[in-house]
C-alpha cells in the first residue's frame, strides 16, 4: 500500500498539527526555539517570520531589505537570518521588533561561494 499523504513528520496520524499562512513565496529554511514554542520561518518573498507555535501566528515579520532569506537559526532568544546578498541579520524575539538588532556583510563570503561552484 501506498504511504498516506504527509506521514512523515511524527504527528501519528499523517495530517499536519498546525499551517502557518503568511509567506507570499516559497519557504526556505524552518528553525524551531529550543522550547519549541517558536518557529523561525525564512523565504523568497524577502522576509524571515517568527511564529508563536501555540497560538499558530505570526508574531514578528522580518523585512530583509530585497534580499532572499536562504538560512535561519535560532538561539535563545536570538533569531538569525542569513541573505543572498551576503548578509546575516540577528534579531531578538523579545523586542518584537522589525529591524535587526546587529548586520553582518562579508561580500567576500558572498564571492568566495560563488566561484567555489
Amino acid at each position: 500500500p501506498a504511504p498516506a499523504a504527509g506521514g512523515g513528520g511524527g504527528g501519528g496520524g499523517g495530517e499536519p498539527v498546525a499551517t502557518l499562512r503568511g509567506h507570499s513565496h516559497s519557504v526556505t529554511d524552518l528553525c524551531f526555539s529550543a522550547d519549541s514554542a517558536a518557529v523561525l520561518s525564512g523565504s523568497f518573498d524577502h522576509t524571515a517570520r517568527l511564529w508563536d507555535v501555540g497560538r499558530s501566528q505570526c508574531v514578528s515579520c522580518f523585512d530583509v531589505g530585497g534580499a532572499l532569506v536562504l538560512s535561519v537559526a535560532c538561539r535563545g532568544d536570538l533569531c538569525w537570518a542569513a541573505t543572498s546578498s551576503g548578509a546575516l541579520l540577528q534579531y531578538d524575539r523579545r523586542r518584537r521588533g522589525e529591524q535587526p538588532c546587529l548586520s553582518v556583510q562579508n561580500e567576500s563570503l558572498l564571492q568566495a561561494g560563488a566561484s567555489a561552484s
